[in-house]
Parts: C-alpha cells; structure tokens; sequence
C-alpha cells in the first residue's frame, strides 16, 4: 500500500526468526530485508529507515524495500 506504518511492522514481527534461523515461510519473504536468510534485528533496522506512517508513501531511498 506504499506507505510504512504499524501493519507491516505487525507484519514483520510475526515474520521474526531470529539471527540464525533461516525463515522459509514464502508469506514472509517480503520481510527480508537484509542479505541473509532469516528475519532478526538487522531485518528490523532496516524497517525502521523505512517507516513513514499510515497513509504516507514511503521514500523509495530507504534502506530495503518493505
């Protein structure tokens, strides 16, 4: 829906495998934001360059791509 808000943090926090385990869940693939295999607090960070709010078109320059 081309903004970043609460629902895709929901999104990724039900996603979330930890540092290590690789998650396979393809339901969960566009919450892979870093370079490796699982869903932990790097995949987060990156999220949260991403944030823009309910209703407010993320910046395409952000780190990853929600």
């Amino acid at each position: 829906d081309d903004d970043v808000d609460l629902d895709d943090f929901g999104h990724l926090q039900a996603c979330y495998s930890g540092s290590g385990y690789p998650q396979e869940d393809v339901r969960c693939a566009d919450a892979l934001l870093d370079d490796d295999d699982d869903i932990d607090t790097t995949d987060l960070a990156v999220f949260l360059t991403c944030v823009s709010g309910a209703n407010v078109q993320y910046d395409s320059a952000c780190s990853g791509s929600p």
